[in-house]
């Protein structure tokens, strides 16, 4: 199992799903709506070993809204409460995606910015205009101190330091992607460097070079200096 966050984007599957296999695979449901966020429940319980149902019949309609059984999603829910979730960054919305903040049908595609040579500048002044929750900054870099014994620690090149100036709270999902309340699992501490590598070597300026990424590429850059 695992929870989604789905914004107010929704349209017909088919239009949606470009993939021919999930495509065929998903024309049963003719309506689809995007997902921003999805977390994996850690541990990944089992229905019947962990959590102590006697079948998994609970599941059956949980993810209809016409068909729905409140009594046992409500169970499920109490089960699970005691576990802790984790961002899924490898699963993010679709490249351009922007959020409108509303419930809207898109009937052909679902709505995108247009980020790349002149139109960029759109994107820059969106970013401006976005507000920025200083306290948000504090507590990544304040959760990022706890975790490595008072020092701050670049998560993509493993940079250290106490100085709080040398380091930067990046948006893994820009904000100029559109309407959403940002949480302290959508930053990341990043020395000045590897925010400015996310930015300037993404594809598209709404969608940084994943932090993981970032990290995978340091290291082989590590290893090829040392060889």
């Amino acid at each position: 199992m695992e929870l989604v966050r789905t914004c107010g984007v929704y349209g017909e599957t088919t239009v949606f799903v470009e993939n021919n296999y999930l495509r065929d695979r998903l024309v049963q449901w003719p309506v689809a709506v995007v997902a921003t966020e999805t977390y994996r429940i850690v541990g990944e319980p089992r229905l019947t070993e962990d959590l102590g149902f006697l079948d998994r019949k609970i599941l059956s309609n949980a993810f209809d809204a016409v068909i729905r059984r409140d009594d046992d999603i409500d169970a499920l829910w109490l089960a699970l409460k005691d576990y802790e979730v984790e961002r899924r960054w490898d699963v993010v919305p679709p490249l351009g995606f922007y959020d409108e903040g509303k419930v809207v049908f898109r009937w052909s595609s679902f709505p995108t910015l247009v980020s790349s040579k002149a139109e960029g500048e759109r994107v820059w002044q969106l970013s401006r205009r976005a507000e920025r929750d200083a306290n948000l900054r504090r507590e990544v870099k304040r959760r990022n101190r706890e975790a490595n014994a008072g020092e701050l620690v670049c998560e993509s090149c493993d940079f250290r330091d106490s100085l709080d100036s040398m380091f930067d709270a990046h948006h893994r999902i820009p904000l100029e992607a559109g309407y959403r309340v940002s949480r302290p699992d959508d930053l990341a501490v990043l020395c000045p460097t590897c925010h400015r590598w996310a930015h300037s070597k993404a594809d598209d300026k709404l969608a940084p070079v994943p932090v993981e990424e970032l990290a995978r590429c340091f290291k082989a850059r590590t290893r090829s200096h040392q060889n």
